[in-house]
């Protein structure tokens, strides 16, 4: 016999909760490591940007892109350098924003990632999958997520 279907979904408190509630928010400005050490390192002047990327902070910016994004936003493109922290080992600004955003999202861990949803959906594909095995995915999955089974060895 089959189960008859209630007329409403269930309320939210009546599904099952991973997580224990949000604490009350909090009051005053939310912390931004990583956008205030982006902030000093971009107002800093007395060096000579030879890191990647090429537009030197603004001054080497292509006209074209220079009418887009005004010169004064790419001072604060800037790489890996000191006082900012490294993505794949972090442990200043980026490591304390990651758990910031953990918690926040009440997760276990926040990674933050670069190359948009394709990184990550190569990262989480590569991960959990091996040579040999078999990655069910639905029609209109994600290009990456074939590009990573290829990668992976996975069919």
């Amino acid at each position: 016999m089959a189960t008859p279907v209630p007329s409403q979904p269930p309320h939210p408190q009546q599904l099952p909760q991973p997580h224990p509630p949000a604490p009350p928010p909090q009051r005053g400005p939310a912390p931004t490591p990583l956008v205030d050490a982006l902030h000093a390192r971009g107002q800093l002047r007395h060096e000579l940007a030879l890191h990647i990327p090429g537009h030197k902070r603004g001054r080497g910016t292509p006209p074209a892109l220079r009418r887009l994004v005004p010169a004064s936003a790419l001072a604060f493109d800037v790489t890996e350098l000191a006082g900012l922290d490294v993505l794949s080992c972090a442990s200043g600004p980026i490591a304390e924003a990651q758990r910031l955003a953990a918690a926040l999202w009440r997760a276990d861990a926040t990674r933050f990632l670069v190359s948009g949803s394709t990184g990550g959906v190569l990262a989480a594909v590569l991960g959990t999958c091996a040579a040999g095995d078999t990655l069910l995915l639905a029609r209109n999955a994600h290009q990456s997520a074939l590009a990573g089974a290829a990668l992976a060895g996975a069919t």
